[in-house]
């Protein structure tokens, strides 16, 4: 999740759903991504095209399990890294965000960097906001174990965010789910069918929610 408070609560972020993805290959392995994330707002450095900078967005631990794998991982925020500049849009009294791009790294080499496809939380001024924010999440690269992994991850969950004064930024707590399914190996062209798959009944899945 990240936040400008200059258009409301402009949080993004961010990392969902057991897609229905099928073995499409001998060579293809997928597993069930789940975590929890446990986010503050507070200041943070995120990685830019000249190195570290500092920034305010939210910040904090995520737990991971990928198959029978569970891990402490750390989460940065790669949306300034680089490439396409992440959207936000008002719609309707919410924000729709697309684009920001989040690392999680295992440890030894092995990182997942996912994507925001679309993700959406309520637009907001009030002096308190309690809502919740629905997201779905590509991967578009790893490293390690997880080099050349595709899949598709819903992030779901509520926040609450509260200003203290006009003068000084605000607090915030967010508690997210990440239900999701990744793979490896396989063909390319199955990777596209498999992720594309997933997307659709993780999308459909978000929006019976």
């Amino acid at each position: 999740m990240r936040i400008q408070t200059s258009t409301g609560i402009m949080c993004a972020t961010a990392a969902l759903l057991v897609g229905g993805a099928s073995v499409l290959s001998a060579e293809e392995k997928c597993d069930e991504f789940r975590g929890v994330m446990q986010y503050k707002l507070g200041p943070a450095t995120i990685q830019t095209p000249s190195g570290p900078g500092e920034t305010y967005t939210w910040l904090g631990p995520t737990y991971v399990r990928v198959g029978a794998e569970e891990k402490l991982v750390t989460v940065t925020d790669f949306s300034d890294a680089g490439g396409p500049e992440p959207e936000a849009t008002s719609i309707a009294g919410w924000v729709v965000e697309r684009g920001v791009r989040m690392k999680f790294d295992f440890g030894n080499g092995d990182t997942l960097t996912f994507e925001i496809v679309t993700g959406a939380f309520e637009d907001s001024m009030d002096k308190v906001v309690y809502s919740k924010y629905y997201g779905v999440m590509e991967v578009i690269d790893g490293t390690g174990k997880y080099k050349g992994a595709y899949g598709v991850v819903l992030q779901i969950g509520p926040y609450v965010v509260w200003f203290t004064s006009p003068d000084l930024p605000p607090e915030g707590r967010y508690n997210g789910e990440l239900i999701g399914r990744v793979c490896t190996g396989g063909q390319a062209a199955a990777a596209l069918k498999n992720s594309a798959a997933m997307k659709a009944h993780t999308f459909g899945r978000l929006k019976a929610r």
